[in-house]
Formats: C-alpha cells, sequence, structure tokens
C-alpha cells in the first residue's frame, strides 16, 4: 500500500508538469507544429560501486573472533568490491513529443550487472577450526547480481542562439524512478567458513524481530530498492559546423529525491549499548534520503532532417546511505523524428 501510495504520487506529479508545460507551451506564438522523436540508445557501463543494495555482511566477520563476552568482533576484517564484468549493456529508448522550444520526454532503460565482494581478514594471526587465519586471508566472497529498470519524465524549453549559429541551451524539470532487485550468496568460502555455514544453514543472519533472539540463517537473499525524485535537466548544444550538421551536446541532470529500501529481515552489523554489551543488530533498509547527477557529451552527426546518430560518454552518480553507485562507460544511439502533418 506505501508503494501504490507513493506511486500515485510520482503520477500526479508528473501530469501537473506536463498539462503546465503544454498550456505555456499554446500561449507562445513562436509554438510550431508537433513532432515527434524516438530514440534508442545503448550505454556500455561499467558498475564501479553498487550503491543499491546494502554494504557485505559484515556479521559474517562476527562468526570468526568473539571477545570476553562473547561478543562478536568485526574490526579485524574488511571487504572490497568489484565489477563482475567489465562493461554491461544497459539498453533504452526515449519517446520525445516536441512543439516550438518545448520538448516532453519520456524514457526508459534497463541493465543487469553484478558485483563481488571479498571478506578479508585483518587482525593477527590466529587459528579457528582447524585453519590458521593470517592478514590478508579471504573468509568469503560474496557476488551481488543485480537487474536495475529506470523510468525518466522531463519537460524542457530550448533558448535558441545563445550564441548565435554556435550555442543554444535548455533547462527543464523531471522526475526519475529507479528499480532495482538484488540477488545475494557467498562464494568461495574459507574451510572455517564452508563449515559454518553447513551447520547454520547458511551464512546470512535473518532476523525477524530487534534483538535476533529466533535468527535463522540462508545461503541466499534479495533486496529490492525504490530510489525516486526530481531531476533538473540542463543542456548546452554546439555547433561545430555553419549548417548544424556536426553538434556536440553536452548534458547534466541532477538529481535529488529519496531511496526505499527492503532487505527482507537480514542483518548487516551488530549493535552495542555504551557498557559494551550486544544490543542487537543494524539493519541497512528503510528510507533515506538520495542525490545523484548523471553527466554526458556526445558528437551527433544530423545526416538528414529526418535522422541523426551520436557517440559520446556518461557518467552516473548516485548516493543514499551506504556506498554510492558509480558508473561511467561509451553511449551510442540514433534518432528518427516524424511529423505528422507531412
Amino acid at each position: 500500500m506505501k508503494l501504490q501510495r507513493r506511486l500515485q504520487r510520482v503520477i500526479a506529479i508528473v501530469v501537473a508538469m506536463s498539462v503546465g508545460a503544454t498550456i505555456s507551451a499554446a500561449a507562445d506564438e513562436d509554438v510550431g507544429e508537433w513532432s515527434f522523436v524516438v530514440t534508442p540508445q545503448l550505454w556500455l557501463t561499467h558498475v564501479a560501486k553498487n550503491g543499491f543494495v546494502a554494504p557485505t555482511n559484515n556479521v559474517l566477520g562476527g562468526h570468526f573472533a568473539t571477545d570476553s563476552e562473547a561478543n562478536p568482533i568485526q574490526d579485524d576484517f574488511h571487504s572490497n568490491s568489484e565489477p563482475t564484468h567489465s562493461l554491461n549493456q544497459q539498453w533504452g529508448v526515449q519517446l520525445a513529443a516536441q512543439k516550438g522550444r518545448w520538448t516532453f520526454a519520456l524514457a526508459y532503460q534497463f541493465v543487469d550487472f553484478g558485483t563481488q565482494t571479498d571478506v578479508i581478514f585483518e587482525g593477527p594471526p590466529t587459528h579457528y577450526i582447524n585453519q590458521d587465519l593470517e592478514p590478508g586471508d579471504v573468509i568469503a566472497r560474496e557476488v551481488i547480481d543485480t537487474s536495475r529498470h529506470d523510468v525518466d519524465l522531463a519537460t524542457t524549453y530550448l533558448f535558441p542562439d545563445v550564441i548565435p549559429m554556435r550555442l543554444d541551451a535548455a533547462l527543464g524539470a523531471g522526475i526519475k524512478l529507479i528499480y532495482t532487485d538484488a540477488a545475494r550468496q557467498h562464494t568461495n568460502l574459507s574451510p572455517a567458513a564452508e563449515l559454518i555455514s553447513s551447520d547454520l544453514g547458511g551464512l546470512y543472519q535473518v532476523c525477524r524481530n530487534g534483538d535476533c533472539a529466533r535468527a535463522t540463517f540462508q545461503y541466499h537473499v534479495k533486496s529490492t530498492s525504490w530510489m525516486y525524485g526530481f531531476t533538473v535537466p540542463m543542456s548546452v548544444v554546439f555547433h561545430l559546423t555553419d549548417d548544424s550538421t556536426w553538434l556536440v551536446p553536452v548534458n547534466v541532470s541532477p538529481f535529488i529525491g529519496a531511496q526505499s529500501r527492503d532487505d527482507n529481515d537480514v542483518a548487516y552489523n551488530y549493535k552495542y549499548r555504551a557498557d559494551g554489551f550486544f544490543d542487537g543488530v543494524k539493519r541497512e533498509d528503510g528510507t533515506s534520503f538520495a542525490y545523484g547527477v548523471t553527466s554526458d557529451v556526445t558528437l551527433r552527426w544530423m545526416f538528414t532532417d529526418t535522422f541523426s546518430a551520436y557517440l559520446g560518454m556518461r557518467v552516473q552518480y548516485m548516493k543514499a546511505d551506504g556506498e554510492p553507485y558509480l558508473a561511467y562507460g561509451p553511449l551510442i544511439g540514433i534518432s528518427a523524428r516524424y511529423w505528422p502533418g507531412e
């Protein structure tokens, strides 16, 4: 129900923005004729950081060392994350309606990508379940496979000839909605981690209540995330030739909003009272403030009035709680324009 109410608010905002922009366009004396543009696009993304999921399960390190009060010690462990593939194919399509200086656009993108994180022992040499642990030993590797869906709606207004025959600019407003679905599992288990996983039924601790008194363990867990908010699309277009056959658009779209994440009761860390005693588990889900920016630079060739193609580079940074999302890579697309009146 909360999700339904959230989506209803988003839809209402989009409708209000579109209606207001349409009224403003109709009042413009130079609105011109309607035209429609379809743009398939491919972004080859290198996902350096996966900020749509919680950090690696630090509870795993607590299985290997305890203090004098039998509380888990986690300071002796750290993790590093890296992508499982150098590039991932993020397919997208944009539908745009243009009239005069106004553009109304709807875009959708989809990508599957993976990240992996090694849980590394960094404490003093120790002996645990017939295994000698040395600094730098990998306890286990967590693999996260994520599917991501993006929907963008935006209205922009063009300011032509900011520099006559050489530079145009545009400014707008929009909303962004991102949904991710992630599957997590541990691989490359050390002998000690393999034994613990077999005894417990997995290395993910799932706690339905706050004190984790009736915890269960699982081999695989899932996490979902909604990121939603407002964007401010801004762009400048440099004309490389007098006939505007070759263009260099530079686009920047800041984002501000929120992220709502559901980790299905997985415990990611431990909490302690001021006196040092165990005080339940720390979760990484819930709703938090989010912000980010998407920027791209492309070279576009207008080879006819109807068709154009572009090639360039895109960078995207998104941040809520925990690790940020960072992706970059080459961008390619082709646009086709249609005039209903012709």
